[in-house]
């Protein structure tokens, strides 16, 4: 079984945030100007059931997930083509 969260860049200046769990769902979306290969922090803080994202170092969700995931993993996914990343921290929330 899939089950995580996700902070993607979608196509269309688009950054999602996703849940899933067996099947992808979209909890939040908005636009987001970004460039292929120029370097992009992206950071997903979850406690509980309230998610916190940040692209560059701005908040761009605080969501509050009623159907929240309460395990999974952590991971680097690229769906398609290539991914260069740096350094990938995990630290407790707070």
């Amino acid at each position: 079984m899939r089950r995580y969260y996700a902070l993607m860049l979608a196509s269309g200046n688009r950054v999602q945030l996703l849940r899933v769990r067996g099947e992808r769902t979209v909890l939040a979306e908005t636009r987001l100007d970004w460039t292929f290969w120029e370097p992009i922090e992206l950071s997903l803080e979850a406690v509980g059931m309230r998610l916190r994202a940040s692209v560059n170092g701005r908040e761009v969700f605080d969501v509050v997930d009623d159907d929240h995931l309460t395990g999974g993993a952590v991971a680097i996914v690229c769906e398609e083509g290539t991914i260069s990343a740096g350094p990938v921290s995990i630290a407790p929330a707070g």
